[in-house]
């Protein structure tokens, strides 16, 4: 990634942190909760605001290149209180980066089609 492109995503992050604070502080939320690990913008808005965060990690595309996730991990971590992981794999690739595993639970994706018709 070139500086340009480095810029624009942490321009971009920090734009929707601002929307995201905006709209916890209109809702009186109580929590921030994100539906994707590739983003950290739900965890700086709940900092500013002093709310508890949570990042529902869906897959492991943040693991590579290795020398990004080492530092990426790293400050997701500082910005999030709680990690949900949609497998045990996606949990160890967090404990491999830091993350205390108290701060991990896994919830597995996927529902039985079976058992969902109406």
């Amino acid at each position: 990634m070139n500086l340009f492109r480095l810029v624009g995503f942490l321009r971009a992050h920090l734009s929707a942190a601002r929307a995201i604070r905006k709209l916890a502080v209109e809702e009186s939320a109580i929590a921030i909760y994100a539906t994707s690990e590739a983003t950290f913008c739900g965890g700086l808005a709940a900092r500013r605001l002093g709310l508890p965060s949570v990042v529902h990690a869906i897959g492991m595309s943040i693991n590579s290149p290795r020398w990004v996730a080492a530092f990426y991990i790293r400050f997701l971590d500082r910005v999030t209180d709680m990690f949900v992981a949609c497998s045990a794999a996606v949990a160890e690739m967090f404990a491999a980066h830091g993350v205390d595993e108290r701060k991990n639970t896994v919830v597995h994706n996927g529902v039985n089609a079976q058992r969902v018709r109406g």
